[in-house]
């Protein structure tokens, strides 16, 4: 976690890096339960209380936000400013994020 309270799924989401995405998160179910994996995946940024989902939705990226999902990150989180994936999809200008959430 960096200073910000950025995990390495954050910052993967963050910069739609789904292969690096991919090896973090088969890393982490070989050493975590599958309880901490919830927790981690679901942690939130220091300062706005972002999730790993909330950039992956901003972002548009259907990998990590499927591989997010799986491993039991909520859809229903707010951010310190109240947005919740359908938000930040539609900031980010990201129907694929959009339509995912919906159906």
């Amino acid at each position: 976690m960096n200073e910000e309270g950025q995990t390495l799924l954050h910052m993967c989401a963050f910069a739609n890096k789904a292969t690096v995405f991919t090896a973090v998160m088969a890393r982490a179910k070989n050493e975590m339960f599958q309880y901490d994996i919830a927790d981690w995946v679901n942690r939130k940024t220091a300062k706005d209380e972002f999730t790993a989902l909330h950039y992956a939705s901003f972002k548009g990226n259907l990998h990590i936000l499927k591989g997010l999902m799986e491993n039991g990150a909520d859809m229903y989180a707010v951010n310190l400013y109240g947005l919740n994936v359908l938000h930040l999809a539609a900031q980010g200008d990201q129907p694929l994020s959009l339509y995912y959430f919906k159906s």
